[in-house]
């Protein structure tokens, strides 16, 4: 029983990132700049949580999850300079992030088309890693027939702004240990060279099975205003 229970809660880790929380311990630095997919990541890692104190007012209808999106489609999203925009590009990063299943882009060139130049190292070194765990065991993915929560704070021009913050919450399942649970990330957003790039990223989870979020009425549980829906994927 001890080490069925053992198991499970290293299989738990593995599916959130390491048992990322808040709050959490501080960015080690990393003295390479790449890591393969051989080398063994740092399970104990995980980037610094920093929630957003609330959402901009507003904001459009958010587009749904789609499942599993490919380089192109998140390409397509870049030259949409607006909140919206920015929110779309978002939510397509945190779901090809999220999702270990097979077909997925490389984890490092996913990571170079999505990210400024200047980038966190640490950072960078430590969602290859996880992309690269993940798809040795867990699979996981956002669940393809639950609801998504996002919110954003817009720094600069409504209209055209140069920094969109933004927090993605999805409900994450793992089919080969069966493993379900709520997940919540964030992703700064800047406009730069005509395009979106992350400037910065943080995780910090919630759950698990915490099936409650799903319903609208208890959207409060992500604590503080400026959440919006993001539709399933799949009905």
């Amino acid at each position: 029983m001890l080490r069925s229970l053992a198991v499970s809660i290293v299989i738990t880790c593995a599916l959130l990132a390491g048992c990322s929380g808040s709050p959490a311990p501080e960015v080690r630095a990393s003295s390479t700049p790449s890591k393969s997919a051989d080398q063994q990541p740092d399970l104990n890692y995980t980037s610094k949580w920093k929630p957003l104190d609330s959402g901009s007012p507003g904001g459009d209808v958010v587009k749904p999850f789609l499942v599993q999106p490919n380089l192109d489609q998140i390409g397509y999203s870049k030259g949409d300079r607006s909140r919206a925009g920015a929110e779309r590009f978002a939510v397509l990063v945190a779901t090809t992030y999220i999702d270990a299943r097979k077909n997925g882009p490389d984890p490092e060139e996913f990571m170079r088309n999505v990210t400024t130049k200047d980038f966190p190292a640490p950072v960078r070194d430590h969602l290859i890693d996880d992309m690269n765990l993940q798809r040795r065991g867990t699979l996981r993915h956002f669940d393809d027939r639950s609801q998504g929560w996002l919110r954003s704070t817009v720094i600069g021009d409504q209209a055209a702004p140069k920094r969109v913050n933004i927090e993605v919450a999805g409900y994450v399942i793992s089919e080969p240990f069966d493993v379900h649970s709520w997940y919540r990330t964030r992703y700064d957003i800047v406009w730069q060279s005509g395009g979106w790039a992350m400037a910065d990223f943080s995780d910090g989870k919630f759950g698990p099975d915490d099936t409650k979020v799903s319903s609208a009425s208890e959207a409060n549980k992500l604590w503080g205003p400026g959440w919006r829906l993001i539709p399933a994927a799949k009905n």
